[in-house]
């Protein structure tokens, strides 16, 4: 089972945060997917050296992009509009579950929602 890095993992990774320190091993095993949304909230930040960090992470294997439509339907066939949840968490909560994967987050709501699916990685 491959594992989905959410953004603020990152983040904290990039800080040097401890409780982190395992993420390096884990993209080195192949164990860690990228999603494109993560990406996405990573590159309107500020991420010190970020040509380099970019150039390792686009090497990181791809989860599954689950578009929009079958976003909709994922919403009301989970029933999770109301939980406090972004469209991103959603997301990658989608992707997760179809590519039978779990995901590593900080994100309150997203955290127990894949701990409720028992999809999250505790690292």
């Amino acid at each position: 089972m491959r594992i989905i890095v959410d953004t603020n993992i990152w983040i904290d990774f990039l800080a040097g945060k401890p409780e982190t320190i395992e993420l390096k091993s884990l993209v080195s095993e192949l164990k860690v997917l990228r999603h494109i949304w993560v990406e996405s909230e990573l590159r309107v930040g500020n991420i010190p050296k970020a040509e380099l960090f970019f150039g390792y992470y686009k090497q990181i294997p791809e989860t599954v992009f689950v578009n929009y439509e079958i976003l909709f339907q994922f919403i009301q066939k989970e029933k999770l509009a109301g939980k406090g949840l972004s469209f991103i968490d959603i997301g990658l909560y989608a992707s997760a579950k179809m590519g039978n994967h779990r995901i590593w987050t900080n994100d309150r709501n997203l955290k127990s929602l894949c701990e409720s699916k028992k999809i999250l990685f505790k690292g």
